[in-house]
């Protein structure tokens, strides 16, 4: 009877840890990795992106933007625990058991919404030239210097690249090509050496 007792109150007891360790919110805790995640994610996605789209418009082809409007994630961690038994005195004749159960359940359910860039701000993105420190970082990134130079940039202290479609290819400079292939070389030896 006391041996029946006491796996009574150790199953309660369990029972109890297991709804106080439940009450321990996930959120705070994601916060800080999920946020750097999604930036890096995005980041990335949108490099990837406008080199895709400086190549179209380089030969001529229909840019298309799409923008992430939102991300939204969402979390939920369930549990449960059951707990029954029956004690039949010695006295009496009957059965003693017991029986435990749990079940758990954990989910990450992330929403992000697309949205086409256009209008205004498709227009402003496509017009305004590309600002030195975008191209810098793409070149920083990893991209190779010499593609994203010879796709984004028209002249390098009047060192003319070459622009035009099929039939309407205007030359550039042999000097543009010989600059932009050197950077390249100094990109891939891991950086600038003075001297």
């Amino acid at each position: 009877m006391k041996a029946a007792w006491k796996v009574i109150f150790i199953l309660l007891g369990l029972a109890v840890l297991s709804l106080v360790s439940g009450c321990a919110s996930i959120g705070p805790g994601s916060v800080h990795r999920d946020r750097f995640d999604y930036i890096t994610v995005l980041s990335n996605s949108w490099k990837q992106q406008m080199m895709l789209n400086l190549l179209k418009v380089r030969y001529s082809d229909v840019p298309v933007f799409m923008d992430i409007a939102s991300v939204i994630s969402a979390y939920e961690l369930t549990g449960s625990v059951s707990l029954g038994g029956q004690v039949a005195p010695s006295t009496r004749s009957g059965d003693t058991f017991g029986s435990i159960g749990g079940t758990g359940l954990y989910s990450d359910k992330p929403t992000i919404s697309y949205q086409p860039l256009a209008g205004e701000k498709f227009t402003r993105s496509l017009m305004l030239p590309i600002p030195i420190p975008a191209l810098l970082s793409l070149i920083e990134s990893g991209y190779p210097a010499d593609l994203v130079l010879r796709l984004c940039v028209n002249s390098i202290n009047n060192l003319n690249n070459s622009y035009g479609g099929l039939g309407h290819l205007q030359e550039g400079s042999p000097e543009f090509l010989e600059l932009i292939t050197a950077m390249r070389e100094v990109q891939a030896r891991g950086g600038w050496e003075c001297g």
